[in-house]
């Protein structure tokens, strides 16, 4: 019974499958390149971040995604980065692979920069029932095999920052790239659309520079709806943090991190208090892990905190 209420809430509630939008992950500071990338180079080492995360714990074929990324200076002004989201929200699977480019100036001895971003998508997105999920009789909204296509579009964004301080604001599906746009094979029209990104951030020292307040707000608006996040972070010694975030959609989340050398790891616990299908599930969880390669050109490199 859980299975066909989550595969309605999702076909008829969120309109999820049919807004080919890409995944949310919380903890977006740990790959905010997925989103801007600007972002890309700004670190004083070369990320690698692994995160997945599981949506709606307590569902069968619950929405899962998954994100692999990596970026790094190739110079010091220029960075390149690269980034894989595979997302299943059954029945429907999607995938992205984005290139970006980032391009950053000094603005002054005090460490202030600017950075340009452009990203390069190239998307797969699939739309399968299986057989057992389609009513009985003949209904050309619901078929076996309704979606199996490849598309692209493009990203972009701006970013200035300093050591303790950014503010950035981007632009994804900037192409708002459509499946289906035949006939929409008994659905309205697939679009990706054109998503705007702003986002500020500040790091406030509050004891003897051990302890740092890390507030942000991100805001994410398309033609459908405008969600805010407003997120806050403690850290200690550079190396843990623990943090929660409230977004607009009555969605909160409690995360924590922490550094074991070279590697930072995460975790997020998100619940939902918007429909009436949260109160059959166990939240949503995500793990995260940061391989932080550092060289010659990422340490010469302009950034911001490094934690």
């Amino acid at each position: 019974m859980k299975r066909y209420l989550l595969i309605f809430s999702i076909l008829f509630s969120t309109g999820k499958v049919f807004s080919q939008q890409s995944p949310i992950f919380n903890n977006h500071f740990e790959s905010p390149d997925i989103n801007n990338p600007a972002f890309s180079g700004s670190k004083t080492y070369n990320p690698l971040v692994i995160q997945v995360r599981k949506q709606w714990l307590g569902f069968q074929d619950a929405p899962f995604s998954s994100n692999v990324s990596y970026s790094g200076a190739v110079n010091n002004r220029s960075a390149l980065g690269i980034n894989f989201v595979h997302d299943v929200t059954l029945p429907s699977q999607q995938s992205e692979m984005q290139l970006n480019y980032a391009y950053h100036i000094p603005l002054n001895d005090n460490n202030y920069n600017l950075a340009f971003g452009i990203g390069a998508k190239l998307l797969y997105y699939r739309l399968k029932f299986d057989i057992s999920d389609i009513p009985p009789g003949q209904d050309p909204a619901f078929n076996v095999d309704l979606v199996d296509e490849f598309t692209g579009d493009a990203s972009a964004g701006a970013l200035f920052y300093s050591e303790n301080f950014y503010f950035s604001y981007s632009q994804t599906n900037i192409l708002e790239s459509a499946f289906n746009t035949d006939d929409g094979k008994g659905f309205k029209l697939n679009n990706g659309y054109r998503n705007h990104y702003y986002d500020v951030s500040y790091s406030f020292n509050i004891i003897d520079n051990d302890w740092h307040l890390q507030p942000s707000i991100m805001i994410n608006s398309n033609k459908n709806r405008t969600l805010y996040n407003f997120n806050t972070r403690l850290h200690h010694l550079k190396n843990k943090w623990i943090g929660t975030n409230y977004r607009s959609d009555n969605t909160i989340y409690f995360a924590f991190g922490f550094d074991l050398n070279d590697i930072s790891i995460s975790y997020c616990y998100e619940h939902s208090f918007n429909g009436n299908i949260m109160i059959h599930n166990y939240g949503s969880h995500q793990i995260g892990m940061t391989y932080k390669f550092v060289s010659e050109l990422s340490e010469r490199h302009i950034s911001f905190w490094d934690y």
